[in-house]
């Protein structure tokens, strides 16, 4: 995440075993779960590799945590109480703080990060264990892509106007009208981060 290991690099076990201080044994038993989360690449008879994914795994990627959303959308008005909901409220009051900044630049990771923490607080809510656990493995790599190609700036105002527009669906216990703007946010957020890797990416 803090892309001091650049995607596609090989990991070298003596040198990590070393800076880290640890034998090899949990040495790859940590690159082993890393692999399972989706983190790291075995590449068979060659070694590690600090994953690189492409614009096609994002788009899946996109398309798992919307499902998961929508869904989680139903669970949270039936389970979450007023008090919980209102976090989220908090939260995207902040988010509005941070998109009327001067400098977007200068605000756009805290921006990311707290974003991050809205959806997922939004899935815990849901009360669904696999769910989180599985919303959490597949936006780990929008996360990544996010933070590499950066992009999104022109586009917080656009991101405000859905939080508002979703969070008072959820208030309103209307089930519908939340999936149907979550959707759209999320659909939005895809196409936006993809139009950046497909410019800047070696995939393109």
């Amino acid at each position: 995440m803090s892309q001091k290991l650049a995607p596609g690099e090989r990991l070298h076990l003596e040198q990590l075993a070393e800076g880290l201080e640890v034998s090899m044994t949990p040495l790859k038993n940590a690159l082993n779960q890393l692999a399972s989360d989706g983190l790291v690449e075995i590449i068979p008879r060659h070694g590690f590799y600090v994953t690189n994914p492409s614009p096609e795994k994002i788009a899946e990627s996109f398309e798992v945590r919307c499902a998961l959303e929508i869904y989680a959308v139903q669970l949270v008005i039936e389970r979450a109480s007023e008090t919980e909901l209102q976090e989220i409220v908090e939260i995207v009051d902040r988010l509005e703080e941070l998109a009327q900044a001067p400098d977007l630049g200068a605000v756009y990771q805290q921006y990311v990060e707290l974003d991050r923490v809205m959806h997922h607080r939004f899935v815990e809510l849901s009360g669904n264990q696999a769910f989180l656990m599985a919303y959490d493995r597949e936006h780990t790599h929008v996360n990544i892509a996010r933070e590499r190609y950066g992009g999104f700036e022109d586009e917080l105002d656009k991101a405000q106007a859905e939080h508002r527009a979703w969070i008072q669906a959820m208030l309103d216990k209307d089930i519908p009208r939340s999936q149907k703007i979550l959707a759209k946010h999320i659909n939005r957020a895809k196409n936006s981060l993809l139009r950046e890797m497909n410019n800047h990416s070696p995939y393109s």
